[in-house]
């Protein structure tokens, strides 16, 4: 009895150290600094540690070799470990090359002798292994999860998918049988075999979701995922596995946070990653269904453009214009807006401000999203009611808030009237919407056989008395160039600002690097009074329904060599739609860079134009400019 009673005090102290060392620890920056990451266990035994991976191999191998290098980099970090006191299990697959059909589960021992070819999959190394099966079927995850359910004596268990993400529409693709998991699935496999995990991890895009935290609340304590698109270089498991192998009582929220560091170190741009308390989840969640009838009250009382601007201006994630696509936002950064917009729910907003603060332990991203802050939430930017019945089951996180965002839905869908510009006798614009205004943006182009070509635009807000204005276009923009006078114009979409003062644009534009032709997306953060700039590119296939997918480049910078082909869109009333028109083609080389200066041209020609929340588009009548007058 007195030591039962010993234990239960040692446990006490245990409990109010950690926690006045949290609380010492809080701050109102969503990146917490060390102090509010225990590390290490106070337990004086070392704990043992098993981390399994799901392996969806995909294109990711069959056509850049992504998982056979974080195999390989596994191993590195692995190194000599005792297995008994830190072990990595594998099931790979679902990839269409030798060694790769079906699911292989290996240990990192058996993958080190398999590794000494080259090539996994191809011998005998592995424990078990079904040819035949799918790892986009929920079955082939279930008996996964009940092999790593079946191993015994580790205090700490980690799971981590590795493959394409999708945020809330599922995850992994296997190639050989076009099959992916989705969430449903997942759950029933996680429901099923009766896991249970420390951390769930994402080495896959856009799953920083409050959606996807859902579907694991009930079977791990934590999550590590990212809001954005990964780079193909994905975690740096040479990184995290020496030092878990090097430290083996950390923490689970020791290793997460070590996730998230390791994995900005990698030099690829766009980088967000978090790691989130999902005990949390049910809190946050009941905090964002108090704001809920306050939101749905203002959309039908019909101040809709108050809801709708905060899910317009906040970060983005998956944004690809030119597909509508967009996948989620920045929760905290939206309800941010919220609260700066709708006064009357001031206090709920900062309930879920606060349940975000709780909720997201640690968090990083890098310049280029500067309002990350490590948990998103589903966009209705491109979603109408057609689509929502079909994700319905996917983006439920509760029904108080999927009533507010299907109201939100319906009434947006609804609406095909285009905005009204007037122009002013004042050298202003006015603009009007039966709904409010989601964005009024300047607009500049190109005047080319008695086409005007669109090659950028950028936000513009009006004055007290609610009237836009624009200065006379001087007819200069940013472009690429080489130093020896080669050029492509861009037409670069101003999506929202960055760190540190800087602008934040998006472009499509097609790479062809050796025999593969790429479609991406070029990121421009630049400093508009200096005109300091960084650029990242991201090669996706906008023919996937599904998946858009980050392929494996070793770097996201342009390369010698490269073919970049530059696109702007220009809308056709016979087809009603926007046609791909070809805006220039420049081959990279080491001088390759983004210019600000007069853009090659004969005649501009500038204007404004007004969306509304169901992208209906108006532009004012345009003033033409020629480029030698300026």
């Amino acid at each position: 009895m007195i030591k039962r009673s010993a234990n239960y005090f040692l446990i006490f102290c245990l409990f109010l150290m950690a926690f006045f060392i949290f609380v010492s620890g809080c701050s109102e920056s969503n990146e917490l600094n060390n102090d509010n990451i225990n590390l290490f266990s106070d337990n004086p035994l070392e704990k043992s540690t098993l981390i399994a991976v799901y392996m969806v191999g995909s294109d990711l191998e069959s056509e850049h070799k992504a998982g056979t290098y974080d195999l390989n980099t596994m191993i590195e970090g692995y190194g000599d470990s005792d297995p008994e006191k830190f072990n990595v299990i594998v099931g790979y697959g679902g990839a269409n090359v030798t060694g790769w059909e079906g699911i292989s589960i290996a240990t990192m021992s058996q993958l080190k002798e398999d590794s000494q070819d080259g090539i996994f999959g191809n011998e005998n190394f592995y424990t078990e292994r079904d040819s035949g099966a799918s790892m986009g079927d929920e079955k082939t995850l279930e008996k996964f999860l009940d092999y790593i359910m079946l191993q015994k004596g580790y205090d700490q268990k980690y799971l981590i998918f590795w493959d394409h993400g999708n945020g809330y529409n599922g995850y992994g693709f296997d190639e050989i049988y076009e099959d992916e998991l989705n969430f449903s699935e997942i759950k029933q496999a996680m429901i099923n075999s009766e896991s249970s995990f420390n951390i769930v991890g994402f080495d896959a895009c856009l799953m920083g979701m409050i959606e996807v935290a859902c579907v694991f609340e009930s079977h791990a304590d934590y999550l590590i995922a990212s809001e954005e698109l990964e780079p193909g270089s994905g975690w740096m498991y040479d990184l995290l596995f020496d030092y878990q192998a090097k430290n083996p009582k950390t923490s689970p929220e020791g290793f997460g946070k070590v996730a998230v560091d390791t994995y900005m170190k990698s030099e690829d741009d766009k980088k967000t990653l978090s790691i989130v308390n999902l005990k949390e989840t049910d809190n946050l969640i009941s905090n964002l269904d108090c704001l809920s009838d306050k939101l749905k009250n203002e959309i039908v009382a019909g101040n809709f453009e108050k809801v709708g601007q905060p899910y317009r201006y906040a970060e983005k994630f998956g944004y690809f214009p030119q597909e509508e696509e967009q996948t989620s936002v920045d929760l905290y950064d939206f309800i941010s807006g919220i609260k700066a917009r709708v006064p009357s729910a001031s206090d709920e907003c900062d309930l879920v401000l606060a349940g975000i603060n709780s909720f997201v332990l640690y968090s990083a991203h890098d310049d280029f999203f500067d309002n990350a802050r490590g948990v998103s939430i589903c966009s209705p930017r491109y979603i109408d009611s057609q689509k929502l019945s079909s994700i319905e089951d996917n983006i439920k996180i509760s029904d108080e808030w999927y009533d507010f965002f299907e109201n939100y839905v319906e009434i947006k869908s609804s609406d095909n009237v285009k905005p009204e510009v007037t122009y002013n006798e004042d050298d202003t614009f006015t603009v009007s919407d039966n709904l409010g205004v989601a964005e009024v943006k300047a607009e500049y182009f190109i005047e080319s056989d008695s086409e005007s070509l669109p090659v950028g635009d950028k936000y513009i807000i009006p004055d007290t008395n609610g009237r836009y204005y624009i200065s006379v276009w001087d007819g200069k923009l940013y472009y690429l160039e080489n130093e020896n006078g080669d050029y492509a114009n861009l037409y670069l979409e101003h999506i929202g600002n960055a760190a540190e003062g800087f602008e934040k644009y998006q472009s499509s534009i097609e790479v062809t690097r050796g025999e593969s032709t790429e479609s991406a997306m070029i990121t421009v953060i630049a400093n508009p009074k200096t005109h300091e700039t960084m650029m990242s590119v991201d090669p996706y296939e906008p023919d996937s329904e599904l998946f858009k997918r980050s392929a494996f480049w070793d770097t996201d910078d342009l390369k010698s060599g490269d073919v970049v082909k530059t696109y702007t869109y220009v809308y056709d009333e016979e087809s009603d739609d926007y046609l791909e028109v070809l805006l220039g083609t420049l081959t990279v080389d080491e001088t390759t860079r983004i210019s600000y200066g007069k853009i090659p041209g004969i005649t501009y020609s500038f204007g404004i134009s007004a969306e509304d929340f169901n992208g209906n588009l108006e532009y004012s009548d345009l003033v033409i400019l020629n480029a030698d007058s300026n």
